[in-house]
């Protein structure tokens, strides 16, 4: 058969750090999760997908997706821990890790000939992304690579891997023009592309908001609070402990407000314990246990939930957002935004009609005026008004629902639907 004539055979290579299907949740795993769903239904293409093993998958289901799963060998953890702390130690840019070859090695086992493939797709990781290009190399590959990065991790990281895929003709996706300006300002004339995230607007049902009191009730928060949420995982990159900080300030001068904290998100980091970051959080958030409530990781499917007992969402991100999902995420709610707007949160607001924008340097200082004044009774309607302005903006938005999310993953690489 003509390769003409054939569907277009694309191999994704995940990060290999959680599994897809994203039965362990992820966020870059569940993209790629809705594309192979997605093709299930549709039927375009004929995929091969590289993957971390897990007892959770079940191949069987998919029909349109090869499922190759990759066992990590427990001392290769290890051993990869030992060589990053020597790596930050002699203050070297890049991480080590060693899986990547076992990566390589499963690959080839599991498909000795590159070539047969259409497109090549290595995700978010640069390091493998090398790897695969140089085993593509090997096979004489025609395929078209392109690596979809999710995160500015590796344009301060490691710019030279960046510049080294940008030689040997791989093609960039980007899940922001933020992130798409990063890339062009240190290779410029390449081949660049906008893919922006995909959010499932069914399961973010602002009919919730109906039923904030009972949900208040099950999570365990006051009724007549009046609620700041703080959603994502705990690490000194989004700013939790200053906004904890700067909310602990708010209360010691404003003993009668009626603001009440509540985190959402995951402490916890290598081996499933928390981190020392998390603790330190957790022991500043108990200085004002009766104004504050941690509810741990939330599992996806309960989101909007959390976001519906809210009042306002606060994204205090120290480093600049690639996307800003927690962001659409709120403006699809309904909720007014305090935030920093760094990288492509910036790109997602667009404006600032919608939220109280704070500065990084000033960022507890900020805060906590940001609290004083959403604390006051008659900013409650101004509040509302943020609230609908978001509400509003998100239902123009039409590039960012994961309805066409697939379709776009397609124009991306450029084939046809």
């Amino acid at each position: 058969m003509d390769r003409n004539d054939r569907k277009k055979r694309v191999l994704i290579v995940t990060p290999c750090i959680l599994p897809v299907p994203s039965v362990r949740g992820g966020a870059v795993e569940k993209l790629i999760t809705d594309i192979i769903d997605e093709n299930e239904r549709r039927e375009l293409l004929e995929i091969t997908l590289v993957t971390i093993a897990d007892a959770g998958i079940h191949a069987e289901k998919y029909r349109r997706t090869r499922i190759i799963q990759v066992r990590r060998a427990t001392l290769t953890g290890f051993a990869e821990r030992v060589a990053d702390k020597l790596q930050r130690m002699m203050h070297a840019k890049n991480a080590i890790r060693l899986f990547d070859g076992s990566i390589i090695k499963a690959m080839k086992a599991q498909i000795p000939d590159l070539s047969d493939f259409d497109v090549i797709v290595a995700e978010n990781m640069t390091g493998l992304a090398q790897k695969v290009v140089c085993e593509a190399e090997k096979c004489g590959s025609n395929a078209r690579i392109c690596f979809h990065m999710h995160n500015n991790i590796d344009m301060y990281r490691s710019p030279e891997r960046i510049r080294s895929l940008a030689g040997r003709g791989v093609t960039f996706i980007t899940v922001s023009e933020y992130l798409k300006g990063e890339i062009l300002e240190s290779v410029p004339e390449t081949d660049v592309s906008v893919l922006l995230n995909g959010l499932d607007a069914g399961l973010m049902d602002i009919g919730l908001k109906e039923e904030k009191e009972s949900l208040r009730d099950k999570y365990g928060i006051p009724r007549e609070a009046a609620v700041v949420l703080c959603l994502g995982r705990i690490i000194a990159e989004k700013g939790v402990l200053e906004a904890v900080q700067a909310f602990s300030g708010h209360k010691r001068r404003h003993a009668g407000s009626k603001l009440f904290l509540v985190l959402a998100g995951d402490s916890s980091g290598a081996g499933g314990n928390i981190t020392a970051y998390g603790e330190k959080v957790l022991r500043e958030l108990g200085t004002i246990p009766d104004s504050s409530r941690n509810l741990g990781k939330i599992p996806y499917e309960k989101i909007a939930e959390v976001y519906a007992l809210a009042d306002v969402l606060a994204v205090p991100t120290m480093d600049n957002e690639p996307f800003g999902m927690v962001v659409l995420e709120g403006m699809s709610m309904g909720l007014p935004i305090i935030t920093t707007a760094t990288g492509g949160i910036a790109e997602v607001l667009e404006d600032g009609e919608g939220s109280i924008r704070v500065s990084k340097e000033r960022i507890v200082q900020d805060l906590e005026k940001a609290f004083d004044r959403i604390s006051d009774d008659g900013y409650k309607a101004r509040l509302e008004e943020m609230g609908a302005h978001n509400r509003k903006l998100f239902l123009n938005k039409k590039d960012v629902r994961k309805e066409d999310y697939f379709e776009r993953f397609l124009n991306s690489l450029g084939v046809e639907a």
